[in-house]
């Protein structure tokens, strides 16, 4: 009998070192602290029938408002430049890192590289990001 997906899941997770809680919504959670920027990152992995969903949020905290089409040019710039993974924003006004792929394509090497990518976005983009939240 095949292995669950959650079961997968929480090894590939616990393969970093990580702790983690599993809720019973087919959702992990995590933190993650960024290589350059030594900044602690929540990490939400959720899985659908279709679809496994990483998700860093928050991310960065709502937009000032003063600088609400500025920072959404930024925003709409860093989407263009990275790849797999996206900015986007919440119903609430947060920012969120999100990266998605199909279930069908789960393998251990695919959630690693998944993890690999999200978290280097996280920690590359946010000192730009910091930077222009904190400019007056």
């Amino acid at each position: 009998m095949a292995e669950p997906i959650t079961t997968k899941i929480g090894q590939f997770i616990q393969s970093y070192d990580w702790e983690f809680t599993q809720e019973a919504n087919n959702e992990f959670t995590t933190r993650f602290v960024g290589e350059t920027t030594n900044t602690s990152f929540n990490l939400i992995v959720n899985i659908d029938e279709k679809w496994i969903s990483l998700t860093v949020w928050p991310y960065l905290p709502n937009i000032p408002e003063k600088k609400e089409v500025e920072a959404l040019q930024l925003i709409c710039k860093r989407n263009f430049q990275i790849r797999l993974a996206r900015l986007a924003m919440t119903d609430q006004g947060d920012i969120a890192l999100c990266l998605d792929f199909p279930v069908e394509v789960l393998t251990e090497q695919c959630f690693h590289d998944s993890l690999d990518v999200i978290t280097y976005y996280a920690d590359a983009l946010f000192p730009d990001f910091l930077s222009f939240w904190s400019e007056e």
